[in-house]
């Protein structure tokens, strides 16, 4: 039985019909995939500068605190200053957490792979800074030695939190992202500190010149 020449006519616009719905639901779906990926990055910035934030109080308060100490403390001076950094070190390993927590928390759709990616890189680094601060209030001797999790934790994030910004990014995301890195950069390391230690803690001098006798500075004084 031969189709009628109305069938065969409509068989074109039928066919393009379908082409255009297929090219708007593709372009929706690549609009909405865009907009949650600016989003989900938007909010992960956010978050990470709530954390940041932790960090630069807790060891400018450390800093002013050590400074305060002077250069020769007396043994009452020294610990002053170390029951002053054990509380400093508890305080913001409550705060880190919970910022930390907010990161994790946050709702990314799985196939946002570069997003996943920078998300886990900085939980590693919050992570890192959390056992600095844990460490400290447990023993605050030991924010004076090496920490090497937070400056390799920290590359991390340099590497592949710049990946997870969106094209196009009128939210100039890349900007913030590069205002964090190189924040970050200069608070997590510095040129006199040993890789992984902040550059705060480089040199303990109210501790290392507390006691003429203690050539380890990292050695437990005994009074």
């Amino acid at each position: 039985m031969e189709s009628s020449p109305r069938r065969s006519l409509a068989w074109p616009w039928v066919l393009g019909a379908s082409v255009f719905a297929a090219v708007i639901l593709v372009a929706n779906l690549v609009a909405a995939d865009w907009a949650s990926r600016t989003g989900e990055v938007a909010q992960l910035v956010r978050d990470i500068k709530v954390s940041e934030s932790v960090m630069t109080k807790a060891t400018n308060h450390m800093s002013a605190a050590i400074e305060a100490a002077g250069e020769s403390p007396t043994p009452a001076e020294r610990q002053k200053l170390l029951d002053d950094l054990q509380k400093l070190s508890a305080d913001s390993a409550v705060e880190l957490r919970a910022a930390g927590l907010k990161v994790i928390n946050l709702r990314i759709f799985p196939w946002q792979r570069s997003v996943w990616t920078a998300r886990e890189a900085y939980v590693s680094h919050n992570a890192a800074w959390q056992a600095f601060f844990d460490g400290g209030a447990a023993d605050p001797e030991s924010l004076f030695v090496e920490h090497p999790d937070i400056e390799s934790t920290w590359l991390t994030v340099v590497e592949t939190l710049p990946l997870a910004v969106p094209r196009p990014d009128p939210y100039d995301l890349a900007e913030r992202i590069n205002a964090i890195v190189v924040d970050g950069s200069q608070s997590d390391s510095g040129a006199e500190a040993e890789p992984g230690t902040p550059a705060l803690f480089s040199t303990p001098a109210p501790l290392s010149n507390a006691s003429q006798q203690r050539s380890n500075p990292l050695q437990p004084l005994n009074y």
